[in-house]
């Protein structure tokens, strides 16, 4: 985050703990994702240094690592606060629910990254989210992750990234989330 150098706050819901599947709970709710971030909006003043009482929500990235995609889909879809997604990112995490990013896409015109591996479950996916794109004359970028220069993170087109990384490895081994982060809509941390 720090690196990035970009004016963000990061969030991590606790999700399913030692669970055989990648529900959401009540993130997946109708709703269920604006109630989490009144909540949050309302804890920011009391537990940092904000020191504005009225914090509001505004741009919103979301990221997930493999299962992720589940709850970020049922956010896309029924969350409640679509409107301010600017970006989702996937990290080997494109396992299906493909038509509710494309329909979140095509809706909000935003930035869409999905980084896949060769043995993580996701290329099968990717590649028929490639398929569906053609086919809809959707203008993308397929490219390899190694060796990416940061320009080619900037698009708003979809950019679905290959690696040759093992699917644990995905977010920090070449220091992804770093790039993705420091390439996003958000703005630049500013001195004073």
């Amino acid at each position: 985050m720090v690196e990035s150098r970009r004016n963000a706050i990061l969030v991590v819901p606790q999700g399913p703990r030692n669970a055989s599947d990648s529900f959401g709970g009540k993130l997946e709710d109708a709703g269920g994702f604006k109630r989490f971030m009144a909540d949050v909006m309302a804890t920011l003043p009391e537990r940092t240094s904000l020191t504005n009482k009225k914090v509001a929500v505004g741009k919103i990235i979301l990221s997930g690592h493999s299962g992720g995609y589940h709850v970020i889909s049922s956010i896309l879809e029924r969350g409640g606060l679509t409107d301010h997604v600017n970006e989702v990112w996937l990290f080997d995490g494109l396992y299906g629910q493909t038509d509710k990013f494309l329909s979140w896409f095509e809706k909000a015109d935003g930035r869409l990254l999905d980084i896949y591996t060769e043995n993580g479950g996701t290329k099968v996916e990717t590649e028929k989210l490639m398929t569906t794109l053609r086919e809809r004359n959707i203008s993308f970028m397929a490219l390899k992750e190694k060796g990416l220069a940061l320009d080619s993170l900037r698009s708003n087109r979809p950019l679905l990234l290959y690696t040759e990384l093992e699917h644990n490895d995905v977010l920090d081994k070449h220091q992804t989330f770093r790039d993705f982060l420091a390439t996003s809509c958000l703005g630049e941390i500013t001195r004073n």
